[in-house]
C-alpha cells in the first residue's frame, strides 16, 4: 500500500478495464479506521486509491440492479500476493470479460479493486462509506485467499441466505460450501473486505481457497507457487456468477431465512430450510431414544456398560489431546523466530496425516481391545511414551495428571465392554451435541444429526450382544453420508484453525471412529498396528527429509534503521541468532534493548550492528508549529511514507489528536498509525495542560536500501513482520 509497485499495478488494472469498455475511475480518499462490529484500537488513518470500474445496464425500460465483484490489489510487505489477492483480481477480470460478452445486460456491474485491505480494510471502508455508487449496490461477491492452493470455498454469506444458496446450487458446476462455516465465521474476529459491506447492510457471498497455508503473507506467495487449478476454479466461479447475475433478479439476495447446506461430494450439493433441520434432528433423536430403549429392554446393554464406554472414550480423548499437544509444543513451541517452527509449519499436512494415522490406529487398538484384557504392559508402554513427550515438551505435570486419570478410567474396562456400548455411547453423544448445536448454531447441527441417526437405527436392529459385530449390513449403509462428509470436514477444521491446533480435529476423528469403525473392527487385526506404524513413519520421514530450499525458504528478519537526528544507521533483527542471510549482513551483531534503536517500543530486544554509508535521507517528521501555551505540537511529514507510527509517552498526557486538521479517535491512545501517508501530512498533538509529553515517531518504506546484499533464493523475509524495511525514527517533546 502506497508503494511504487502499487501505483504500477493500479495503472495496469485501469488500462485493462478501460480497454474492455468499462468506465474506470480511481477513488482517492482518506479513511479513518472504524470497524463495524467492535471498538477500534489505536487510531489508524490511511490514504487509499481504489480502482472502480462500471459497466452499465443495456436495458433502458427498467431500473437496473447493481452487483459488485470485489477483491484487493494490495499485499503485505513481505509477499508478492499472488494468492492474496492477485488471484481474486484475476477472477474479477475474468468476470469483467464475461460481462462484456453479454449483449443484453439487465444489471450494472461494478468492479471494485480495493486498496489497503491488509492494513485494515481501508479501501472497502472508503468505497462503501464514501463512494456515491455504494448506496446502489444490491449484492457483493468477494474473492480472497489464505494460501496458494486448494479449491475455492464459499465460506461466508450475509444473513437471509436462502436465495443466495439456491443460486449457488443452480449456477456453479461444483459449489463447495457448508453452513458450518456460515455459523462459525460470523462469530469469529476474522475479517475480509466483505466485513465492511455486510456492516453497511449489503448482502454478499465470500469465496476463498485456504490450502498451502505456509505461503500466506510470505514471499512464497508468488505466481510460480500459485496453484493453476485454484486460480482457474476461482476465475470459473466469477465467470459463472457474472453470467447469471448480469440478468438476474438481485432482490433474491435478500431473503427472510437461512438454509443449511453442505457437500456430500464435489457434485452433490445438499441444501434444505430450517424446518428440515428440526425434522432431521427430531428423527435422529427419536431413533437414538428408541434404539437405547430396545437395547436396554433386550438386555444387550446396561447403564454400567455405557458408563464404562464413556470412561474409555474420555481416556482416549485425553490421551489424544495430550499426545498431540505435546507434539505441538515440540513442533511449534520455539515460537515465531525459531527455525524448528518454520520447518514444521511447512510440514503441516504431513504432520497432520501422521497424527491422524496414529489416532486412528490407537483408537482402534485401545477402543476395541481394552474390553478383552489388554496386557497392562502395552497400556503402560503407551502411557510412558506420553510421559516422555510431555517431559520433552515441558508439560510433565499436566501430562502426568492426565495419565493418572486415564489409568483410573481405563481400569473398569478390564471387566469387559460390549460392542454395542460403543454404539450406544456414540448415539448419546451425537444426539446431545446435535441438540446443543440446534439451539445455538442451528445450521451447523447437521453433522451430529447425520451421525446420531445411523447409530440409533443400528441400535434398533441389534438382536443379540454376541451379534454386535454383525450388525445389519443394509442398515450400516446409513453411515455413508457421514463417512463421505466427515473426513474432509475434519481436515478442513484443521486447515481453518491455521494448523496450530491438531487436538480439535483429532478429537472429532476419535468420536467418529468410536461410532463408525470401533464396533465393526475385528478384535484381533494387524490393521491398527499397521496404521500406528504408518503414522510414525510419516512423522519421522517428514522431519528427516525436510530441507530449506528455494521453494521452502529459510525466514529471517532484517531492517535498516536510521536515527533522523544523528544520521547513524543500523542493521537490525529481532531474531535471537539471525540465520543465514541476516547473519551475513549483520556480521558481529550485538544485542541491544529495542528502545535504544526504536524509541516508543520497550518490550523487546534486538540484535543490531552499526553501519556506515547508508543513505540517511528519507521521510521524517519535523515540528512546524507549537501553540503559544505549548499545549499542542504540530508535526509535518517531509516526504511520503508507506507506513508511519507516532507513539505518545506517557499516553495519559495526550488530550487530543488531529491529522490534517481532522480529529481522530481510538480506544487505545498509545500510538497513531498512518498508511500510504502523503508528503506534507500534519499531525497535531494536544497534551493535557501542565503535563509533559514526549512524541516518538517512525516512518517506513518497503525494501532495503540501495547497495544492500540481495537475499539468496533459499532465504525470505519472516512472514507476519515488517522485515526487509527501511525505517527512520526520531522524537520531539513539549
Amino acid at each position: 500500500m502506497g508503494s511504487e509497485p502499487a501505483r504500477r499495478v493500479r495503472a495496469l488494472l485501469a488500462d485493462q478495464l478501460t480497454a474492455l469498455g468499462f468506465e474506470v475511475s480511481v477513488q482517492r480518499t482518506r479513511v479513518d479506521y472504524q470497524h463495524p462490529g467492535r471498538t477500534s484500537g489505536s487510531p489508524r488513518v490511511a490514504w487509499v486509491e481504489n480502482v472502480v470500474a462500471e459497466l452499465p445496464s443495456t436495458v433502458a425500460d427498467e431500473e437496473p440492479g447493481t452487483f459488485v465483484l470485489m477483491s484487493h490489489y494490495d499485499s503485505v510487505w513481505q509477499g508478492p500476493g499472488a494468492g492474496d489477492a492477485a488471484s481474486g483480481v484475476a477472477a474479477q477480470l475474468a468476470g469483467a470479460r464475461e460481462a462484456v460478452a453479454q449483449p443484453n445486460r439487465r444489471n450494472r456491474l461494478l468492479i471494485v479493486i480495493t486498496d489497503g485491505e491488509e492494513m485494515g480494510l481501508f479501501g472497502a471502508q472508503g468505497f462503501f462509506r464514501q463512494h456515491p455508487l455504494a448506496d446502489e449496490v444490491d449484492l457483493v461477491v468477494n474473492f480472497e485467499a489464505r494460501g496458494n492452493a486448494g479449491p475455492p470455498q464459499m465460506f461466508q454469506t450475509s444473513g437471509g441466505n436462502s436465495g443466495l444458496i439456491e443460486m449457488l446450487g443452480e449456477v456453479l458446476p461444483h459449489p463447495l460450501a457448508n453452513s458450518i462455516s456460515f455459523e462459525v465465521y460470523k462469530r469469529m474476529p476474522n475479517d475480509t473486505d466483505m466485513t465492511i459491506s455486510l456492516g453497511e447492510g449489503i448482502p454478499g457471498i465470500n469465496f476463498a481457497f485456504i490450502g498451502g497455508f505456509p505461503a500466506y503473507h510470505a514471499a512464497t506467495d508468488n505466481p510460480a507457487n500459485l496453484s493453476p487449478r485454484s486460480l482457474a476454479q476461482q476465475a470459473g466461479n466469477a465467470v459463472a456468477l457474472t453470467r447469471h447475475l448480469i440478468n438476474a433478479d438481485l432482490s433474491r439476495a435478500r431473503a427472510s431465512e437461512d438454509k443449511t447446506y453442505f457437500n456430500l461430494s464435489s457434485r452433490v450439493f445438499v441444501q434444505y430450510p430450517l424446518l428440515m433441520v428440526w425434522l432431521l434432528a427430531g428423527l435422529a433423536t427419536a431413533a437414538v431414544l428408541v434404539g437405547l430403549r430396545l437395547a436396554l429392554t433386550r438386555r444387550l446393554l446396561s447403564g454400567r456398560s455405557i458408563a464404562v464406554a464413556l470412561s474409555v472414550l474420555l481416556a482416549l480423548l485425553l490421551n489424544v489431546s495430550n499426545l498431540f499437544e505435546s507434539l505441538s509444543d515440540v513442533w511449534f513451541g520455539g515460537g515465531w523466530r525459531d527455525l524448528a517452527f518454520w520447518r514444521n509449519f511447512h510440514l503441516y499436512e504431513l504432520n497432520f496425516l501422521g497424527a491422524a494415522l496414529i489416532t486412528t490406529g490407537g483408537t482402534l487398538w485401545l477402543g476395541r481391545r481394552l474390553g478383552y484384557a489388554v496386557p497392562w504392559l502395552w497400556v503402560g508402554a503407551f502411557l510412558a511414551v506420553q510421559l516422555g513427550l510431555g517431559f520433552t515438551a515441558g508439560g510433565l505435570i499436566p501430562v502426568a495428571i492426565t495419565v493418572l486419570a486415564a489409568l483410573a478410567l481405563l481400569y473398569p474396562a478390564r471387566r469387559g465392554l460390549p460392542t454395542l456400548a460403543w454404539l450406544a455411547l456414540s448415539a448419546i453423544l451425537w444426539a446431545v451435541l446435535g441438540l446443543a448445536a440446534l439451539l445455538t448454531l442451528p445450521h451447523a447441527s447437521y453433522p451430529a444429526a447425520l451421525l446420531a441417526l445411523p447409530c440409533g437405527l443400528l441400535l434398533m436392529s441389534a438382536r443379540s450382544a454376541e451379534g454386535g459385530d454383525r450388525i445389519s449390513a443394509w442398515l450400516a449403509l446409513t453411515w455413508i453420508p457421514a463417512l463421505l462428509l466427515m473426513p474432509a470436514m475434519i481436515f478442513a477444521v484443521y486447515e481453518g484453525l491455521g494448523t496450530f491446533m491438531p487436538q480439535i480435529p483429532l478429537a472429532l476423528l476419535v468420536l467418529l471412529l468410536t461410532a463408525a469403525l470401533v464396533p465393526l473392527a475385528p478384535v484381533r487385526s494387524p490393521l491398527s498396528s499397521a496404521l500406528l506404524a504408518a503414522g510414525l513413519a510419516v512423522l519421522i520421514t517428514a522431519q528427516l527429509q525436510f530441507r530449506f530450499s528455494e521453494t521452502q525458504p529459510r525466514p529471517s528478519e532484517l531492517y535498516a534503521l536510521t536515527n533522523a537526528a544523528s544520521g547513524v544507521s543500523w542493521w537490525a533483527s529481532r531474531d535471537p541468532s539471525p540465520p543465514g542471510f541476516a547473519e551475513s549482513v549483520m556480521a558481529a551483531a550485538e544485542q541491544r534493548p529495542l528502545a535504544e534503536l526504536l524509541p516508543g517500543r520497550r518490550s523487546q530486544w534486538w540484535r543490531g550492528t552499526q553501519v556506515n554509508g547508508l543513505e540517511a535521507s528519507g521521510p521524517t517528521f519535523a515540528p512546524v508549529e507549537t501553540s503559544d501555551d505549548r499545549d499542542s505540537l504540530t508535526l509535518s511529514a517531509s516526504a511520503s511514507a508507506a507506513r508511519a507510527a507516532v507513539y505518545f509517552d506517557p499516553p495519559e498526557a495526550l488530550a487530543g489528536l488531529r491529522v490534517d486538521g481532522q480529529a481522530v479517535t481510538g480506544a487505545n491512545t498509545t500510538n497513531l498509525r498512518l498508511y500510504a501517508m502523503p508528503a506534507g501530512t500534519t499531525v497535531e498533538i494536544v497534551r493535557q495542560p501542565g503535563s509533559e509529553l514526549t512524541v516518538h515517531w517512525q516512518t517506513a518504506r518497503p525494501g532495503l536500501p540501495a547497495g544492500a546484499p540481495e537475499r539468496p533464493d533459499d532465504s525470505m523475509p519472516t512472514p507476519g513482520t515488517w522485515s526487509d524495511t527501511r525505517i527512520w525514527y526520531g522524537k520531539a517533546g513539549f
